[in-house]
Formats: structure tokens, sequence, C-alpha cells
């Protein structure tokens, strides 16, 4: 097979692998919901919701960190379904891939070194997802592409001292974020590699003005100064009751992220074989001390918050791919001597990945129907199904994680207490004292519901809240499945009730099925 046709040969398969991914991992967002209500808001009034209607509990101005995404996200699903959000997902993932490979090569490649490793970007991707990519789409995907983007132009400027480029990156921030809050990632990275090339000696000044652009034009959004401050606070907040803010290595996390674990742990030992390898030939006015310090700090992060795993991996393949192939390729020929036979090794290993990649996501989509599911563990289906037939209208209590949920399919005749937007709506005291009804700890556990006196509750059977709301004389067991019960205040109670359908396959079907509608108030004349 010819060398010129390597690279397509590549990027089909990357894309199918990513197209397949994709739509595998399909498994609704928990905040999914609160996106696609801002959304509709825009796409139906023109503009968007600054104060929540969702909610009965205290809440302040709505400072959407998402909004942009929203209006992206409902404006496709408006036109293309569920498929339309799944099959954006893929195009930001390949899109994240292929400037990520870009730079690579734009860094330079030692002699005999390929950028179209497929093995190493497929093991790249993994250790990514469970944290990035998991699930069907989220807004921190803008967050992603928007950071690789701008790691490209950055290499562009230090490699061919294209310092023009920087003039770009304010009108990008301003879509940036106006799209996701995200966007501090960027100004981060801007400190970094004005801090790195101060140490190389290079010019670092243009770095510096542009940071100074980029924070100005981000007080261009529908808030002004108060959405900055915002986003100031919401970068250095507390987030000890979040999962995903856990430490890698955390109590929390002991079996989880593993494929991030065995990629971090890869890339060390890389990185240390490679330093003894060229031990020699390492001077210290030659290190490139703003790709060490990117690696730092991206390491560090990444083992402090799980959520900045994806960030690592990014910086990794960027400024790492070429030292690890290095090494492996080293001990490659060790084994295989001849650079022919290993070269035609190589084309024919990419040649039956291709083959298996187009073979598996051709048969998915043949068997399989393209949808954004949920399932009963993860989502209260039957309860909110339960609440919805029986038409217990009044507030309601949920689990944050599935607040925007039961708004989405139950607003305007339920509100609901509190969902996952806790930084962008709530007052501060909010989450913790969900965290001590749920979990019934603390001073006060059902101080959240004596002060808001819900009408109707959805509890796990896993929470210590169950056994309080049993022997509670305010509230009755008015449903139970595998998963959840619903308590319903006895003023509301029925004798009789209409029971939930049990097939998750109608949940899927009518998962995005809503009676809610916004229409514009008319002014009277």
């Amino acid at each position: 097979m010819s060398e010129k046709i390597r690279p397509y040969l590549f990027y089909i398969t990357l894309f199918l692998f990513i197209l397949l991914v994709s739509f595998q991992s399909n498994m609704a967002d928990y905040d999914l919901f609160a996106r696609l209500l801002q959304g509709q808001a825009f796409w139906n009034l023109g503009n968007i919701l600054h104060h929540d209607i969702f909610s009965y509990t205290p809440t302040h101005t709505w400072f959407d960190h998402e909004w942009g995404a929203s209006v992206v996200f409902y404006g496709i699903f408006a036109k293309f379904s569920a498929f339309g959000l799944l099959f954006l997902k893929a195009l930001m993932i390949f899109a994240i891939f292929f400037l990520v490979i870009e730079t690579v090569k734009l860094r330079g490649l030692q002699v005999g070194n390929s950028p179209y490793n497929f093995l190493f970007y497929f093991f790249a991707y993994h250790a990514a997802a469970q944290s990035g990519f998991i699930g069907a789409i989220r807004c921190q995907l803008f967050t992603y592409l928007f950071f690789v983007i701008w790691l490209y132009i950055l290499e562009r400027v230090r490699v061919r001292g294209e310092y023009y480029l920087l003039i770009t990156f304010v009108p990008m921030m301003l879509f940036w974020s106006n799209i996701h809050g995200g966007c501090v990632a960027g100004l981060g990275l801007l400190v970094l590699y004005a801090l790195g090339e101060l140490f190389n000696r290079k010019p670092f000044k243009y770095y510096i003005f542009t940071i100074i652009g980029c924070i100005l034009i981000m007080f261009a959004n529908p808030w002004g100064v108060a959405y900055v401050k915002f986003l100031a606070m919401a970068a250095t907040m507390s987030r000890k009751l979040i999962i995903e803010w856990q430490p890698t290595f955390g109590g929390l996390n002991t079996g989880n992220y593993i494929v991030f674990k065995s990629f971090l742990v890869a890339i060390a030992l890389g990185v240390f074989a490679g330093f003894l390898m060229c031990f020699n030939k390492i001077k210290l006015k030659t290190l490139d001390w703003t790709k060490l310090i990117i690696i730092m700090v991206m390491t560090y992060l990444s083992l402090r918050y799980t959520r900045h795993q994806p960030f690592f991996v990014i910086c990794a393949v960027v400024f790492l791919y070429d030292d690890i192939y290095f090494v492996l390729s080293r001990v490659t020929k060790k084994i295989i001597k001849s650079d022919l036979v290993m070269s035609k090794l190589f084309l024919w290993k990419e040649v039956l990945i291709f083959i298996f990649v187009a073979i598996a996501t051709l048969s998915y989509f043949v068997v399989n129907k393209p949808q954004i599911v949920v399932d009963n563990y993860k989502f209260p289906v039957k309860p909110i199904e339960f609440i919805r037939k029986n038409k217990l209208a009044g507030n309601l209590l949920v689990n944050f994680h599935y607040g925007s949920y039961a708004a989405y399919k139950l607003y305007p005749s339920n509100l609901i207490a509190m969902d996952g937007r806790y930084e962008e709506v709530y007052p501060d005291y909010m989450l913790p004292m969900f965290n001590n009804f749920f979990m019934q700890v603390g001073d006060n556990p059902n101080m959240l519901i004596d002060m808001f006196k819900p009408d109707v509750i959805v509890v796990e059977h896993e929470f210590e809240a169950e056994k309080s709301l049993s022997r509670d004389k305010t509230y009755k067991k008015a449903y139970s499945d595998e998963n959840y019960s619903v308590y319903v205040d006895k003023k509301i109670s029925k004798k009789v009730y209409l029971q939930p359908e049990e097939d998750i396959k109608y949940y899927n079907d009518t998962l995005f099925d809503s009676r809610l509608k916004f229409t514009k108030v008319r002014k009277s004349k």
C-alpha cells in the first residue's frame, strides 16, 4: 500500500471509530434536559432565561455559563432529533483528535516516527472518555475543542513565529465564554505559555497582551460584569460533594478511571525510559520549559480533579507523542531488525484495523436504532411517569441529579427543589442541605422538607431518607419500584393510582416528549 494512502486510511478509520463509540455511549446526561430547556426558551422567545422558572426554592440570577451550548443543542435537536446531537458529538470529538494530530505533526517528528498510530489514539480516547466523552453529549466538549484549537495555534506561534495569529484568540474567546464557562482553561493555557516562553527566553509579551484582550472581551455577555465575577467564583469554588470533581486517586475513585490511570502510568514509564535512553544528550539549556510546565500543571490538575483528565490526555499526546513513539520504536527494532518488514507490518496492521472498525460500525447501525437512552437505575423514569399519569401536581423533591429531567417532563404542573445548576441558580446552602437530607446526616437532616414542604418526594432506596420518610406522619408511600419510592403528602394522597409502564423501551421512545412551550407575552396597548 502506498504511503500516500496511509493518512486517508488512518483518518477514515479514526472517524468511523469515533462515530461508533459516540453512538454507543448514548446514555442521557443529567444536565442535558436543562440545556434543552434553556435552548428551547431562546428559540421560542428570542432570548435566554435570566431567572429560573422551574424551582420553588430560593434562587438568584441564572448565570448560565452554558447558554450558548444550549442554543446549539436545541437548534440541532429541533431539526435532527437525538441523532443530530449524537452526530454533533462525534464530529466534535473527531475534530479534537484531528487537531491534536495536526499539532503533533506541526511540532515535528523524529526520523522514522509516524503520527498515524491508531492504537495510540485508541488508548488516548478511552483514557479521556469516562470523564470527558461519556454519555450522549455534554457542553464541556466545546471547551475541549476550543482548548485544542488554541493549543494548535499557540504551537504555530512558537514553531513558525506567527505571532499575528494571537489576535484571533480575542474573537474566539467571545464565542467560547458564551458557550461554556470552561473558557477559563483558555486563559490558564495562555498564562502557562507566557511563563514557559519567559523561561525559554523567547518573546512572551504578546501572550500578556492576548490575555488582557481575552479578559476584556469576556465582559461581552448577557450579564456583563456580573457574569465574569460568577466565572471567577465558579472556577475557585469547592465541589467536594460532586463526584466528577473528586481526586483521581481519591477514596471514591479507587476502582474507577482504570484506563486513564493506566494511560498516566504508561506515559510516565515512557518518559522515564526516554530519559534514560537520552540521558547523555539532555542539556539544561535545551529544555523546552513551556512543554515541561504544561505537562506538570496538567498532571497535577488531572490528579486533583477527574474532570480535568481530558486536558492531560490532550497535552500528553501533543507534547509527548514523539517521545513515546521513539521509545516504542527502539524497543520494536530490537525485536524486528528489518525496517522494511516493520513498515509492512504497520501498514497491514492498519488495514486490518480499518476492516474491523468498518465492519463494527456498519453492524452497529444495521442492528441498533440511533437514539439517546435512559435506564431505570440512573433516572427515576417510572416515578416521574407515575407522577405525570396520576396528575400529582405541586412542589416536587428529587435528588438534584434528576431535577432537570423532572422539570423537562413535568413543568409547569410540578416545580423542582433543585437540579444540577447548583452554582448557577441556587444559594450555597442548598447543596449541603440536599446532601444532609438524602444521607440523613448533620444536626437537622430534615431541614430541607421542614423549610420547603414539598408535596411529592422521589427518593432512592439506597439513601437513609427512605427510612426517615417511612416514619414521617406527613407523607405516605404511593409507589415503589426496584430503585425508587414516591412519597406523597397525605393531603393530596389518592386511594387508587394508575401504574406506570414497565417496558424501558417506552421511556426511551418517549424520552423527549414534553408539554412545555414558551410563548411571548403580548403587551397590551
